[in-house]
């Protein structure tokens, strides 16, 4: 009897097991159904981190966040919880639904975070196209990638969120790689096979200078980088530029050397003055490129360098250079005083006022006929013998530190020495003008005394100098005084170029090696170390004249 009882019931039990394990096995794949590798919250569902194999609610995944999944490891229906990709946090797997994989546009190569990294209070919320997708009840860190007026920008899951600026508690500085700190932005009015206007450059010519970019290591952005990098929300790479032109079929070649040629929609408030352009600007400077663009004036726009076309005058006659395999016997020195640009309404009643187009024009004839620009030390040691300097060597000299010499008063010597790379010394009244104003590796200063450059001060003297009528211990002050704010006792400028025996002897205590006058004639070794001669630049010396000078 008992016998007929036993087997129904292990019958029984082996259907129950059998029940539950299918059961089980049916929980497992409906948990698994679940699963997607790319998946969407269906609803605002918590978030948790796994503490001591417990899930702790730790924050907020708002409806509509796309998420990444890994693979999850599910043993009973007690593993609910999926975790989150490059993440350490987890989402119940009911909360959620399959998503096809959202293609993420690629931060690009030569994007360079922003060199900061914040740190969040203590409830951190993420948002995406300004809505809340995340708030995380822990203070996080992230490094920023850029920013705008409202929101810094991180990555987060390989995904970028914002974060409110108001909702940082701290922010620490970075150091970042090489980036640029301007950009070039290059444009193409007509390029054709043959060109008849100046504004047009030839397909070679602009083949020839897509290969100087790239030969040099720049490459192109679009407008909306450059717009990013101008308000300063993203850093870029060092070497960037931007190409511009109306000119469709220009892109297809420039495609031809992995660079980009955007559309000049006007979208950019641009301006014409061939400079570079820096975070920051609102008339923005841009590069014209026309059949005046050397291969040297494209390598300075790369570089950022400003540049001028400059519209030649004809020379009267023709002139006899020094020959440029022979020494020096003679040097010219010039002397300038004062800088202005009519082009932009600047007006100097002065005659020793030079316009900046006619210094130009100089400084590119004395360029392009392979001059050397003397610094005064050069210039010292050749008067003394100590070196050989070649025939085609010229010595500029400026008086004073008035209109348009220093970064205060105009700022129109200093641009254009750097642009043509051209030395020249400025004689400074210390006195007067604080010696930061004219900071140069073009620039030497030297001596134009500290506060004696004063005339009609005493009838008793030439021109009423100052400097002459003064007592010896005070020429002996003053002169100290302004040598100690050069630095340099290399060589020092008579205030209206008159001098005694008094002041050549304070001179000789104090230890100057030379000092300048006027005369128009050029400089030889056989002149007086305190009385060498120089040419005085006026408004109306033509070009024809300077080339005498040098010549």
């Amino acid at each position: 009897m008992k016998k007929k009882f036993i087997l129904p019931l292990i019958i029984l039990l082996i259907m129950i097991l059998l029940s539950c394990l299918l059961y089980h096995i049916e929980s497992i794949k409906k948990i698994k159904n679940n699963y997607n590798e790319y998946s969407i919250t269906k609803k605002d569902t918590e978030l948790y981190k796994k503490q001591n194999n417990e899930y702790i609610p730790i924050g907020t995944i708002y409806n509509n966040t796309y998420i990444e999944l890994d693979y999850p490891t599910i043993k009973s229906k007690k593993d609910k919880y999926f975790k989150i990709k490059n993440t350490d946090y987890y989402i119940i797997n009911t909360d959620i639904e399959k998503n096809e994989k959202i293609e993420k546009e690629e931060k690009k190569d030569y994007y360079i975070n922003i060199n900061k990294k914040i740190k969040t209070n203590n409830q951190t919320n993420l948002y995406k196209d300004n809505t809340l997708q995340f708030s995380i009840n822990e203070s996080l860190e992230f490094t920023v990638e850029k920013k705008d007026e409202n929101y810094y920008y991180i990555n987060f899951m390989n995904t970028e969120y914002q974060i409110k600026q108001e909702e940082i508690e701290t922010i620490t500085e970075i150091e970042l790689p090489p980036i640029s700190e301007y950009i070039s932005i290059i444009n193409y009015n007509e390029v054709k096979n043959e060109c008849e206007t100046n504004e047009c450059i030839t397909i070679d010519n602009f083949k020839k200078q897509l290969e100087t970019i790239k030969e040099n290591g720049y490459y192109t952005i679009n407008i909306n980088d450059y717009k990013l990098w101008l308000n300063d929300n993203i850093n870029l790479k060092e070497k960037a530029i931007l190409i511009i032109s109306n000119q469709e079929d220009l892109n297809e070649i420039a495609k031809e050397y992995n660079l980009h040629i955007e559309k000049n929609n006007d979208e950019l408030n641009l301006v014409n003055n061939n400079s570079k352009s820096e975070k920051g600007n609102t008339d923005i400077p841009k590069y014209d490129i026309i059949s005046k663009t050397t291969d040297e004036m494209f390598m300075q726009i790369l570089n950022g360098e400003s540049i001028a076309y400059i519209e030649e005058k004809p020379l009267a006659y023709t002139h006899t250079l020094p020959n440029e395999n022979s020494n020096a016997t003679e040097i010219a020195v010039l002397n300038y005083h004062f800088f202005f640009d009519p082009e932009i309404g600047e007006t100097c009643p002065d005659g020793n006022c030079k316009t900046v187009q006619d210094f130009e024009q100089e400084l590119n004839y004395l360029k392009k006929n392979n001059y050397k620009t003397l610094t005064m030390d050069e210039f010292t040691k050749w008067m003394y013998g100590e070196i050989e300097l070649p025939a085609r060597s010229v010595l500029i000299t400026i008086d004073d530190g008035a209109m348009g010499t220093g970064t205060h008063n105009g700022n129109k010597l200093i641009p254009l020495l750097e642009k043509y790379q051209a030395h020249a010394t400025l004689f400074l009244i210390t006195g007067w003008w604080g010696i930061d104003n004219y900071s140069s590796p073009y620039l030497d200063i030297e001596s134009h005394t500290h506060n004696m450059h004063e005339g009609n001060y005493c009838e008793t003297e030439q021109r009423g100098s100052k400097l002459l009528c003064s007592s010896r211990d005070e020429i002996l002050n003053d002169l100290t005084t302004s040598a100690e704010i050069t630095g340099s006792k290399n060589a020092f400028c008579f205030p209206m170029y008159v001098y005694n025996e008094k002041t050549l002897s304070v001179l000789s205590e104090i230890g100057f090696k030379l000092a300048f006058v006027g005369g128009d004639y050029k400089a030889s070794r056989s002149n007086n170390k305190y009385q060498i001669p120089r040419y005085h630049i006026y408004r109306e010396t033509t070009l024809d004249q300077f080339i005498d000078m040098i010549s």
